[in-house]
């Protein structure tokens, strides 16, 4: 993930405080104004605070991340509702001619306008105290009319609301009024049973048009003038010809008092809404009803149509608004966010926007919905009960209770019927080449067609009972099918010969083939799997514990995933049939299952009406779809574009939003609404109790969901809340973020810390969890920070599973390290079977759940061993895995290493002989001049293949002095100059040698820690030596002082003098009584204090590095492993990430050793402070419980005390 050392943004906090209070008081006075509360007023300042940021050192990866998460915000601030509430319920709407504003009538009486550009309200007119029940403009004849609780309609003039007339006549309040098309008159209804029509010109009343039986509540009238339409507590539509001036018809299909009716403006359908909770659209032309909506649980309050007439809204007193697509019919999208009744709606002229009121004494305005693309219901007369696409030409075929197989064009509204089977057909499979189907019915007919003929080639009875699954093998020869008297049948497709494979106990439900065709799995009634290899050889049974309805393959064969009458999907590893893992989101029958072609995700579907989406990959869910009727089946087209599930009388084909690059919310349908509602309320900072039920969204196309967004926006204590479900949806983006990635990356230390003990949690009981991790590893090594040793301990441990043996032979060697592209340990991939005893040396197996790039030399690699040199938590040094990858990659390493120490040998004895017997010998000078070039030119390579980093080894400038010094003196030797300072040079040089030849001991195990000893003591001791100097050097001059010497020689006479002194050495000779007392002095300050102080020094610096002994080892050898990586310049782009897997022997921990001991007390300790903290938490509720008990109580006193010293009052 690269380098994170600063945190991703900072705030300017006291500038976004200033703009928040600038705001906060502009809006306060618009609150005094108009007694009104919009809430997004507050929304400036906030989205400042988040786009305005101070950017600093930002990596790629970071400006990616903001890049997507701005992206995501926008979308989330622009597709969320937004609401102004009121101090009254609004009781109806109308929207000016422009679409800017919107005029809406109170109980209270009286009329705002509120501007949904500058989102605030403009003006607040009381009109009266009596409730609005209708509210019309004519804007351009400047006038409004009203009516209300009164019998009385009002008529103002624009734009102030001046009182101009009042219309007479009505005996009850009047419920809705309207204008015609032209203008000219007014029509109403009212409680009085009549609708009236009004002369605008005249101000006069001109006609009953209309009397009913019952109170009238709504009325509606065609765009061109030909038809009026009146309802109410009758329950019938009267329709008036305008024309004629007559009633001619009543339509009746409404069981219940009908509240609203509205025109679409090609006056071609009319829609009415009632309490018998049905929305019904009619045909005007033929006075029929064409759609009925019953999916409001309440009484219907509110209807409209767009300009196009392409969508229908319907508000509701369940407090829902729904949004249905008339013209494709596809599924509603509902609005959810009232808490009330809906009293009214409408729609913006250019469906910009759709405004609602509720008696929760709210406006809210919402973007127009988006429908998903290509979503089309096919309604049949039975139960959909196999859906399967072609492979090729992406056809669907399906199979129904009416016994009839159709093949069906995605976009045709008709199906080719295939064929008519004996019984109702349970299973359909297509062959991979398209040329044959294979059909199973509920008697054991087995049907063949060929495809391109569309025509019955074979038919046979194959079982006595139903087939409920069958399967093509990949070669397209055979087919297999699972029947009702608990046999598999393996059919020959040419010949229809068959071989029967028993096994089972009960009626096959579920059989899948592998890819390659080398495994059978089964699942039956028996509550059991069985697992068969090609040949019809049974090779395990698998205990399920439920029946298994369906049964999958992933796409690499690995694992079996199966789903049961219970709504259980588990998953099995197929090479030691072992359970891996278990979800329970479905709460009825699983009935398909799918796994996606990249083997990331996996679908199910169940007759819970639920579609659910898991991570395969992670081991966690996703989100879910919800229908509205139970799933009988789900299948994907073979590009995965398409998603189709068969349920009741009808096909749902949708397009698969996985794939899509569109913003959109995935998740229940219905609450997506509350999801926007609850997201912008975060971002907005408005004050909102977290709520776990919106971690199931999934934010597309990015795969991001809420954990991402608390750990971006530093919400801690919803990231709290959501880490502590059973099961946290973490997951990984499509670009690489998860919630710890982006804590790291905004440097948030105790969200990540959070984020870490979840991840260690989880990972306990779902190891696939980790693999999040893998991309963050080096970043957090090098933070170093004290839980990520913890994250070690956990990503890779010992496991003690069935089926791995706990001793092998002596002469085994261990440990054994070895590279999987799986996680799980293979016993015999480590160990012979004939090695395999009862008794001998005890063995452990060590498997990581992360991926490491162990590519010796590649560029990851090198940057995940430099992590670990600079990581300070020795923990994660002293991690099992950490060992084991030294290990490894040491095995490789160690031979480079000693063949260079080889050669550093050889010169050193080279350099040795030639001082001891050639000394100035001028031929054998040559050895040496080839050994310092071949010297010299390594570390020119190092500089070549290591870049800047060669320069942070201090050994490295060392070296490079050795070969000058070299150099010089063999140039001397050859030239004869320099005679007086080059046995000097020669020393140094040889100096240089024999110092750079220390670190060559750190290929011996036994002096490899004396090594690190050696040079943090030089480091440790830094301090003391400049205040040896300085005391060394304040003597020195005090003696030359005392001894009247001024020349160069007695000053470093004076020098010498003050060493000896500083060592203990007390000088010869006669001291006057100053001279006593310095001397004395020296004495005391140099040998006795000054080397004490160098020994606790020395002691200190030992205990620090023995006491982390095994830390101090490694790091030695990823330094030079490091090295040697480095050198292989030619693997850098190469990549080999590996789970790492060891067996070790086993060893009880060495408690008699000091380090032991430590270790044990550190565990013994960490087990006290876990079970404490448990104690203190449960202390600290029960507190918390008494005083809430205490409080509660204390309330009650003083009611009973308030209530006696009342009743007091009242006897005297």
């Amino acid at each position: 993930m690269g380098d994170i050392s600063e945190p991703l943004l900072t705030t300017n906090q006291e500038e976004t405080q200033e703009n928040y209070q600038e705001t906060q008081q502009e809006t306060q006075q618009e609150i005094e104004l108009t007694q009104l509360i919009p809430l997004e007023t507050i929304e400036k300042p906030i989205q400042k605070k988040i786009t305005g940021r101070k950017k600093k050192q930002l990596t790629p990866r970071q400006m990616l991340l903001i890049s997507k998460m701005d992206e995501i915000t926008n979308n989330i601030l622009s597709n969320a509702e937004s609401t102004l509430a009121t101090p009254h319920p609004i009781s109806c709407l109308s929207l000016s001619i422009d679409g800017v504003s919107i005029f809406f009538g109170s109980e209270n009486g009286s009329v705002s306008k509120y501007n949904t550009i500058e989102k605030k309200v403009t003006y607040d007119v009381p009109l009266g105290s009596e409730k609005i029940h209708s509210l019309l403009l004519d804007e351009i004849s400047q006038r409004a009319f009203i009516c209300g609780e009164s019998s009385k309609i009002r008529w103002y003039r624009l734009p102030l609301f001046e009182l101009e007339f009042e219309f007479l006549g009505h005996s009850e309040q009047v419920c809705q009024i309207l204008l015609d098309p032209r203008r000219l008159f007014l029509y109403s209804a009212s409680d009085d049973k009549t609708v009236r029509k009004w002369s605008l010109a005249k101000k006069s009343f001109e006609e009953i048009i209309l009397q009913h039986n019952f109170p009238v509540k709504c009325i509606a009238i065609t765009y061109d003038g030909k038809y009026f339409f009146s309802s109410g507590e009758g329950r019938l539509i009267k329709v008036y010809d305008m024309t004629f001036k007559r009633e001619i018809l009543n339509l009746k299909s409404h069981s219940d008092c009908v509240r609203c009716l509205v025109v679409n403006k090609e006056s071609s359908f009319l829609a009415s809404g009632g309490d018998d909770n049905l929305v019904i659209i009619w045909s005007i032309q033929e006075f029929t009803p064409i759609k009925v909506i019953s999916e409001h649980s309440s009484s219907i309050s509110a209807l409209a149509f767009n300009d196009d007439s392409s969508f229908l809204i319907s508000g509701s007193r369940d407090s829902n608004i729904k949004v249905w697509d008339i013209d494709k019919e596809r599924r509603e999208i509902a609005l959810n966010a009232h808490t009330g009744p809906v009293t009214s709606l409408l729609i913006s002229p250019n469906q910009d926007f759709i405004a609602s009121s509720s008696e929760d004494m709210s406006l809210k305005i919402w973007s127009f919905p988006i429908f998903l693309d290509d979503k089309i219901y096919r309604s049949l007369q039975n139960d959909i009960l196999c859906v399967t696409f072609t492979p090729i030409t992406k056809s669907i075929i399906l199979c129904g209770s009416d016994k009839c197989v159709r093949l069906w064009n995605p976009y045709e509204d008709e199906g080719f019927l295939l064929l008519t089977a004996q019984g109702p057909c349970l299973k359909a499979a297509v062959s991979s080449d398209e040329r044959y189907v294979a059909i199973g019915d509920e008697i054991g007919y087995l049907y063949i067609v060929n495809l391109a003929g569309k025509s019955i080639e074979k038919q046979v009875h194959a079982h006595m009972g139903p087939i409920r699954d069958l399967c093509f093998t990949p070669n397209n020869l055979k087919i297999f099918t699972g029947g009702g008297d608990s046999k598999i049948n393996i059919w020959n497709i040419e010949t229809l010969e068959a071989i029967s494979l028993k096994g089972h106990q009960q009626s096959i439900w579920s059989i899948s083939i592998s890819s390659n065709g080398e495994i059978l799995v089964s699942g039956s009634s028996d509550k059991s799997l069985r697992v068969w290899d090609q040949d019809g050889n049974e090779k395990s049974v698998i205990l399920a514990l439920d029946q298994v309805t369906c049964v999958a393959f992933d796409r690499t064969d690995s694992y079996i995933i199966a789903g049961c009458t219970s709504g259980q999907v588990k998953i099995w590893s197929v090479f030691e049939f072992y359970h891996e893992s278990t979800f329970n989101k479905h709460t009825d029958a699983v009935t398909s299952l799918y796994v996606t072609l990249d083997n990331e995700i996996f679908f199910s579907s169940s007759l819970d009406k639920t579609l659910q989406i898991y991570s395969l990959k992670y081991r966690t869910p996703l989100t879910y779809m919800a229908r509205k009727q139970a799933i009988f089946c789900m299948g994907l087209s073979s590009d995965e574009k398409y998603i189709i599930t068969g349920e009741h009388e009808l096909i749902y084909l949708q397009e698969n939003p996985l794939i899509s690059n569109d913003f959109r919310i995935l998740g229940p349908e219905d609450s997506i609404q509350k999801f926007l509602t609850y997201m912008k309320s975060l971002l907005t900072e408005l004050e909102r109790t977290p709520d776990p039920e919106m971690d199931q969204f999934l934010i597309l196309p990015e795969f991001f969901n809420s954990l991402h967004i608390y750990a971006y926006f530093n919400q801690r204590d919803y990231l709290a809340l959501s880490l502590s479900q059973e099961s946290p949806p973490f997951f990984t983006s499509k670009n690489g973020f998860n919630p710890l990635s982006v804590c790291l990356l905004r440097g948030l230390g105790q969200l990540r810390d959070d984020v870490i003990r979840a991840f260690c949690e989880q990972g306990e009981t779902n190891t696939y969890l980790l693999q999040m991790v893998e991309s963050d590893l080096t970043a957090m090594n090098r933070m170093g920070f004290s839980l990520l040793g913890d994250l070690y301990n956990v990503i890779y441990k010992d496991i003690y599973r069935k089926g791995l043996p706990k001793f092998c032979a002596k002469d085994v060697v261990l440990p054994n390290i070895q590279l999987k592209d799986s996680f799980r340990v293979k016993a015999g991939e480590f160990l012979d079977e004939g090695k395999l005893t009862s008794h001998g040396v005890g063995v452990t197996f060590f498997e990581s759940y992360v991926k490491v790039n162990m590519a010796i030399g590649s560029r990851e690699s090198i940057e995940f061993l430099e992590s670990l040199e600079a990581c300070s938590n020795s923990d994660v040094i002293k991690s099992q895995l950490v060992k084991d990858i030294i290990e490894y990659k040491w095995q490789t390493a160690k031979y480079i290493m000693i063949y260079q120490g080889s050669i550093f040998l050889t010169y050193m004895l080279c350099l040795c002989v030639y001082t001891l017997f050639f000394m100035g010998n001028l031929s054998y000078l040559i050895s040496l001049f080839v050994f310092n070039i071949l010297l010299l030119g390594y570390e020119v390579f190092q500089i070549c293949v290591g870049g800047w980093s060669y320069f942070s080894d201090g050994m490295n400038y060392v070296d490079w002095s050795r070969g000058i010094f070299i150099f010089i003196y063999i140039i001397g030797e050859w030239t004869g100059g320099m005679d007086r300072y080059l046995y000097s040079v020669f020393s140094v040089a040889t100096l240089m040698s024999w110092l750079r030849g220390l670190t060559y001991f750190r290929l011996i195990d036994s002096t490899r820690p004396y090594i690190n000893l050696l040079f943090e003591t030089a480091a440790d001791i830094s301090g003391f030596l400049i205040l040896f100097l300085y005391s060394t050097l304040a003597f020195s001059f005090l003696f030359m002082v005392l001894a009247f010497n001024d020349s160069l020689i007695e000053i470093l006479i004076s020098l010498k003098d003050s060493y000896n002194l500083a060592l203990g050495n007390y000088p010869e000779g006669d001291f006057n009584f100053i001279e006593f007392i310095m001397v004395t002095t020296s004495l005391i300050i140099g040998p006795i204090i000054m080397f004490n102080l160098l020994i606790s020094i020395i002691s200190d610096t030992y205990e620090r590095v023995l006491s982390d002994r095994v830390a101090a080892d490694l790091k030695e050898l990823i330094n030079m492993i490091i090295e040697v990586e480095y050198m292989m310049f030619h693997k850098r782009l190469f990549n080999e990430n590996k789970y790492v897997q060891s067996c070790h022997e086993t060893v009880n921990e060495d408690r008699d050793e000091w380090e032991g001991k430590l270790r044990a007390l550190e565990k013994s300790i960490d087990k006290i402070n876990q079970s404490n903290q448990i104690l203190c938490d449960s202390a600290i509720k029960r507190i918390e419980e008494e005083e809430e008990n205490m409080s509660e109580f204390s309330n009650r006193l003083e009611r009973i005390l308030e209530f006696a010293k009342s009743n007091n009052n009242q006897l005297f």
